[in-house]
């Protein structure tokens, strides 16, 4: 399948046709009150808080109203969803999310999930413009809330208002003192494997209280991302308040958890992008085999090319997206290692451990894949090109064998008209009126044969001439070229000489005057 391309008259949007980036607003004066100056999670090494101020100072990057999912899962396995919460729901839940939730009892929180989406903004006609060209579906005020209650790390601020972000995941831990770990935070933002559509990037960001014992996530995706949806699906087909617990309590008590569920359906879907390239792969291949049993026009030969070309690039691309997924799945699992050895509650009978030493390996194994598959391309596109140049030395060959045998026949007519031309020239000369022969046989030469001469000998010395011109017009040309820049060169010589020579003399004028008058002029 080619890439989709646009058509001459299609017009890109506004915000795609500005030339250059988007300049990035300078930043703003501290405000110690607000977040991220109010929480206690900022890291001096990472964190910019100016900037941060700033970001909230755009109010292009805020819907008018919010929207999102909220998910929240108890100790026994009974989860709960609440949908399109508005402002007003939001930061009432915000205000009593935070109650005690340390008492082990059946109704304590183990898991808050907080799904929210962006949009990328087009035909952008009035400034301000999002600074990352997308919108958040939370106003500014619930934003600011929501981040300061749940001491989000202003790391992940750029990356909700959806900055593409091509750095390593970031596992940070907030310590007490020196030996006591308060809770542990974990950024990343998962690949997009689809290069034909834009897709926006979605970023999670996990929280683990380790004296609560409750994990806290921040996911921000585009709207209609279909892997984030399935990730919805399995929680509630797994939780759902009216179905009986199918999972141990050792499981849901894992802060990665969910993680693993994102970074599962983040592989379903790269296996999705594995297979269409096999499909285009071999459909290629089936027409090698076709081109190799019977060579046919060269017109298909060039699309099947493009189109092989074109799958080669979304192998690559896919490569790349895939080596990214593989180091998050790692990050993953060595922040999850870091957690079960510092949690006062361990999980040491969840099978997440399992679950993403699966996808790394799995993800691993994609890679090998793609890798043999790009190989097979490479070997693909080879063999064309020397199929196609073999038939051109074939043609080539064939060319050259039919000008042999056209240069032979032209030798051999070459060789008659030698071998005749004398006979035939004195033919012609002895058959003109300037010849004849008397009754009695005598051979009479006229008086006017000396006209003939003089007109045949100059006409042909002209014709000779004429040629020569002709077949030397390039090399005239340039002499004469050569002999202007000369005659130029020599003048412009001459011009330098007498000028130098007028100076010489007037200043010898000059000085002579002013020795014999005793002035200095």
């Amino acid at each position: 399948m080619p890439l989709p391309r646009l058509s001459a008259s299609r017009q890109l949007p506004t915000v795609m046709q500005h030339r250059g980036p988007i300049p990035l607003p300078a930043r703003a004066s501290l405000d110690r009150a607000d977040y991220p100056a109010s929480i206690n999670s900022a890291v001096p090494s990472l964190d910019d808080m100016s900037l941060c101020h700033k970001l909230f100072a755009n109010k292009a990057n805020f819907a008018p109203a919010s929207k999102c999912d909220v998910f929240e899962l108890l100790v026994n396995g009974r989860g709960t969803w609440k949908r399109d919460m508005d402002d007003k729901k939001i930061l009432e839940y915000v205000r009593t999310s935070l109650d005690d939730n340390t008492v082990e009892s059946t109704s304590r929180l183990v898991l808050r999930a907080i799904f929210c989406t962006i949009e990328e903004q087009r035909n952008i006609q009035q400034q301000p413009y999002p600074t990352h060209k997308r919108r958040l579906s939370l106003t500014n005020a619930t934003a600011q809330q929501l981040l300061a209650t749940f001491c989000i790390s202003p790391h992940f601020w750029p990356l909700m208002l959806g900055k593409e972000d091509f750095c390593a995941p970031l596992d940070i831990r907030t310590r007490r003192d020196a030996l006591s770990v308060d809770r542990t935070e974990f950024i990343c933002q998962y690949p997009r494997y689809n290069s034909y559509e834009k897709e926006e990037p979605c970023s999670v960001y996990m929280t683990y209280d380790l004296k609560e014992g409750c994990a806290t996530y921040l996911i921000v995706g585009g709207e209609r991302e279909e892997w984030l949806e399935r990730s919805k699906t399995r929680l509630t087909d797994y939780f759902s308040q009216s179905a009986s617990p199918s999972i141990e309590t050792p499981h849901i008590k894992d802060p990665f958890l969910l993680q693993s569920i994102l970074c599962h359906e983040s592989l379903v879907k790269g296996q999705v992008r594995v297979k269409g390239i096999r499909d285009r792969l071999y459909n290629q291949l089936d027409f090698v085999d076709e081109f190799v049993k019977d060579l046919f026009g060269r017109g298909d030969v060039v699309e099947k090319t493009k189109e092989l070309h074109e799958a080669a690039q979304d192998a690559n691309s896919l490569l790349n997206r895939i080596d990214m997924g593989i180091v998050l799945a790692q990050h993953v699992e060595r922040a999850r290692q870091r957690v079960l050895g510092i949690s006062p509650k361990p999980f040491p009978n969840s099978n997440v451990e399992d679950a993403i030493a699966y996808i790394v390996q799995s993800l691993g194994s994609q890679k090998r894949w793609l890798q043999s598959y790009r190989e097979r391309m490479d070997i693909t596109m080879t063999l064309m090109f020397n199929l196609v140049t073999q038939e051109d030395s074939k043609a080539s060959a064939a060319i050259a064998q039919s000008t042999r045998r056209d240069s032979a026949s032209m030798k051999t007519i070459a060789a008659m008209t030698m071998l005749y031309l004398p006979t035939t020239t004195v033919a012609g000369v002895f058959g003109m009126s300037f010849f004849d022969i008397a009754a009695d046989g005598t051979f009479f030469v006229s008086p006017k044969f000396i006209l003939f001469v003089e007109i045949a000998l100059p006409l042909t010395v002209g014709t000779m001439i004429l040629w020569w011109l002709w077949d030397s017009w390039n090399m005239i040309l340039w002499w004469l070229g050569a002999s202007c820049l000369r005659l130029a060169r020599a003048l412009n010589r001459w011009i330098e000489m007498r000028r130098r020579r007028r100076s010489k003399a007037k200043a010898f004028d000059e000085e002579t005057d002013s020795s014999f008058y005793g002035v200095e002029i």
